[in-house]
């Protein structure tokens, strides 16, 4: 008997972001993405077939031409160079990462530290942590913090609930008054639970995804 779990498949915000860049080149012909659309080689070949044009770098792309920022969101850097390029920006970056920008700009101009808890390269910290002043930790031994600050946690929403926990209880054990938003999304909320159930009544558990995937290599 095989079970398929009933939350596979992309998010909302992926969706909407990969949909969105077919719909942009299909109106501009010419399109550069910066870095991958999703954490996908496949999507992003097909992609790639269709026209869209990746750059890891916005120095790489034209004045005056159209942009996509993909779901997991650029830094306050990023907009600055675009605006100062004359790019065309098309920002698909996901909703909840939107909210997680605007919740950072919000505790820093109240006087809070931030602590992010994320992967230390992966785009979505970086973009977030740019909007504020702190530090991307992806375990105990990262975190380091100057004294007298007070302090917010917050978390990329791909990470682990279970690295994500291990560190909240860490920091809440040795800062009494911090401040923790759980900023995981549901999507990633709902697969892990489900991945930790369905392994509970099975004898092999394949995980389809790609390597470079937040969300694959948490389970």
């Amino acid at each position: 008997m095989i079970i398929m779990g009933k939350y596979i498949g992309f998010c909302k915000g992926v969706c909407n972001s990969v949909n969105k860049t077919i719909e942009t080149l299909e109106k501009h012909k010419k399109v550069y993405a910066l870095g991958m659309i999703v954490h996908n080689e496949n999507v992003v070949k097909k992609l790639e077939n269709k026209g869209i044009i990746f750059v890891d770098d916005i120095c790489e792309v034209p004045n005056n031409s159209h942009i996509i920022f993909r779901a997991h969101g650029v830094s306050k850097e990023i907009y600055e160079k675009a605006k100062n390029k004359n790019l065309i920006v098309h920002d698909l970056t996901c909703p909840n990462v939107l909210s997680i920008h605007k919740k950072v700009q919000e505790l820093n101009e109240k006087g809070y530290y931030i602590i992010l808890c994320g992967k230390l390269d992966h785009p979505e910290s970086i973009g977030t942590i740019s909007y504020c002043k702190g530090i991307i930790v992806e375990n105990i031994e990262d975190i380091i913090i100057p004294q007298n600050k007070k302090l917010a946690l917050l978390c990329q929403t791909t990470i682990s609930q279970e690295k994500f926990e291990k560190i909240k209880n860490y920091l809440e054990n040795k800062y009494p008054s911090i401040l923790v938003y759980n900023t995981i999304c549901n999507a990633t909320k709902k697969r892990e639970e489900e991945v930790i159930e369905i392994s509970k009544k099975v004898d092999n558990l394949l995980i389809v995804g790609s390597k470079k995937s937040s969300n694959t290599k948490n389970y």
